[in-house]
């Protein structure tokens, strides 16, 4: 039996993915099967390329296993029905998480696929290859699969067949490990040059149940474990071959007290071999002390600069809805002030439209989340529903009246041209938010990206106007809802970002289409695309000017002042770091407030008088570090302190 697998990837940085999930299947079969040398596994199919050309690899195949996830379901469903068109006498079986769990709707729907599985796909794919008879073509063979477990199909009669998934896998170690089994080998030999990123498990399972997420759904609340001598070996693999990236794909890692223990060996394996570059996690939650220790560890060793903190909102009742009221909110802020302490890059994770959730909640979410401490990124994501998490069923739709639009899912600075394009369905409106009041609250989430996190365009004047006492959830709506000349340039930004938060409400992608000089016409995020177009009209000096003007109008709304001067020097500044980013430039300027030494202890959440201090803000260097400067006082001029931001 020749055996195509095929598990389409999103790329990542130009980098590819080990197509992990279809080498577990190859490697259970060709470890457990009772005569292994039935079957013969052709080189995976890992990259989205013409469906032509995808389809003369398939064309020897007799057996097409496909792996779907949101990134890639529609391509494969458009190469599994072209290729049974061709070859109807092929087995096309699919899996994965894209699989309904109710699956018949979705097998009438399409035809050519022959048989779907739920949950962990090894040992139910080899008893599916170990039903077909041998010397049969496997499409022609009388499906005898009452006794395997785990699959949905549409019998011979047109009815519905499904039988109950098996128990989940205890003894993880009776899956083999693809990397150790060598079944990357020849892909590895025949793309030497290219930095991999491999797909890695440490245990199956999840303890926590979030609405939005099919995580738990999938592997239900036990959590059960490789072998720590397995994933050392794994790990000694990744550091010998080079891999560029580890991408862990555990639920909670930091959860089991080992984990220390396996953070330790793969810090080890980029002392002695320079692999890998670098190791992500998806942070464990409640578990405070050990994860604070497994973070520190992969950033002081280089492995990753900036920790994952997910915390998608702070509102109680949204928390309740979504089932992470069982989330402490208390451990992600004791480890955000921690990493602060420490110096550690942070990033947080925020979703658009919760259902419970309010503009006023969603605007006092991001105020919270910035005064703990957050100041270096907050990443905002629309609610997508997965066919098999809780928020998609009928019932939750329903009951927290849940408005959704499919639009097309494209990845930031891919080419815009994609033939079968992947979709997400995402939510546009609940009970508790309007239409109108998701088009603010996504509109408000790229505002803050854009002026406070992406390149931190404003965030020096943002953070003193909050040390004068206006709260930042008022300095973003003002921004985003403030009253001023239509023809300044705040106000076309303002009017660019409500209208495609509502175009995406119509269907429109989420990224912007544009022209970007040598590499054609790519996907920009939001905030790219706003900071590529005040590049090209040259309106950086007019937004600056447009942006102090409206701040001061701000303060005097609020009956507030800053010093004399302030305002007017952070706006400077401002500007000077913009022009670092990018150009390099080095430059001098004069100060006559304490206002940067002020502003950075507001980002330590501590409290600095402000008063008058003749100095300068310098960088006398070119190139690296981009996000340091010199403080000199000019009363004093040996003396001198490098600060970052």
């Amino acid at each position: 039996m020749i055996i195509q697998l095929v598990q389409i990837n999103q790329p990542f940085l130009q980098r590819d993915y080990l197509p992990y999930t279809i080498g577990l299947l190859q490697a259970y079969v060709m470890r457990h099967a009772c005569e292994p040398w039935r079957y013969t596994f052709m080189p995976p199919m890992f990259q989205r390329q013409p469906l032509e050309q995808a389809l003369s690899a398939l064309q020897l195949a007799q057996i097409i296993g496909f792996s779907v996830y949101t990134w890639n379901i529609h391509y494969s469903l458009e190469l599994a029905a072209r290729i049974k068109a061709i070859r109807p006498d092929c087995l096309v079986i699919f899996g994965g998480p894209q699989v309904p769990d109710q699956a018949e709707a979705f097998l009438r729907k399409h035809p050519f696929i022959d048989v779907v599985c739920h949950g962990e796909g090894e040992e139910i794919f080899l008893k599916l290859l170990e039903a077909l008879p041998a010397g049969q073509l496997a499409a022609q063979a009388e499906k005898n699969w009452e006794n395997v477990p785990g699959i949905s199909w549409i019998n011979a009669q047109g009815q519905f067949q499904t039988r109950p998934r098996p128990a989940r896998i205890k003894d993880l170690d009776q899956i083999p490990s693809p990397y150790l089994l060598n079944v990357f080998a020849p892909l590895l030999r025949e793309r030497p040059a290219d930095q991999w990123i491999a797909l890695w498990e440490t245990n199956r399972g999840c303890p926590f149940s979030c609405s939005f997420c099919d995580w738990g759904s999938a592997t239900a609340s036990k959590v059960n474990r490789f072998g720590l001598e397995r994933l050392k070996a794994e790990i000694q693999w990744f550091g010998q071959t080079g891999i560029h990236l580890v991408y862990c794909c555990d639920a909670n890692y930091g959860l089991l007290s080992r984990d220390l223990e396996i953070t330790e060996a793969m810090v080890a394996s980029k002392q002695r071999y320079g692999s890998p570059k670098a190791f992500y996690i998806q942070n464990t939650k409640n578990v405070t002390e050990r994860a604070y220790q497994i973070q520190k560890m992969i950033a002081n060793s280089g492995l990753n600069q900036a920790v994952t903190l997910s915390l998608q909102s702070t509102t109680p009742e949204v928390l309740a809805n979504i089932q992470r009221e069982n989330i402490s909110l208390a451990s992600y802020h004791e480890l955000q002030k921690r990493f602060r302490e420490d110096g550690v890059a942070t990033y947080t994770d925020i979703l658009v439209g919760l259902p419970g959730e309010t503009f006023n909640s969603f605007a006092a979410c991001i105020e919270r989340v910035i005064e703990e401490g957050q100041h270096h990124l907050v990443r905002f994501y629309n609610v997508a529903l997965l066919p098999n998490a809780e928020m998609a069923q009928p019932e939750y739709r329903q009951r927290h009246q849940l408005q959704t639009v499919t639009l097309n899912y494209v990845a930031p600075f891919t080419p815009t041209y994609q033939d079968w394009p992947e979709t997400q369905e995402i939510v546009i409106a609940t009970a508790t938010l309007s239409l109108t009041d998701w088009v603010r609250c996504r509109a408000l989430a790229w505002w803050v990206e854009f002026v406070y996190f992406n390149r931190k365009l404003l965030q020096v004047p943002i953070v003193l106007l909050r040390r004068a006492g206006i709260p930042y959830a008022e300095i973003f709506s003002y921004l985003l809802e403030g009253n001023w000349p239509q023809t300044s340039v705040l106000a076309q930004i303002k009017n660019f970002m409500l209208d495609k938060a509502r175009r995406v409400q119509a269907g429109e992608e989420e990224l912007c289409a544009a022209q970007v000089p040598g590499k054609g016409e790519l996907w920009l995020s939001v905030e790219e695309y706003l900071f590529m177009g005040l590049n090209q009209s040259q309106a950086w000096s007019v937004f600056f000017t447009d942006v102090q003007l409206i701040f001061e109008k701000l303060l005097a709304d609020k009956q507030l002042q800053l010093p004399l001067g302030v305002l007017s020097e952070a706006m400077l500044i401002s500007a000077k770091l913009l022009n670092v980013i990018q150009q390099d430039q080095a430059f001098e300027q004069p100060v006559s407030s304490n206002f940067w030494q002020v502003y950075q202890s507001q980002l330590r959440n501590q409290t600095l008088d402000w008063k008058p201090w003749r100095g300068e803000l310098l960088r006398d260097w070119k190139g690296q570090p981009f996000h340091s400067l010199k403080l000199r006082d000019v009363t004093m001029p040996s003396t001198q302190e490098r600060v970052s931001f």
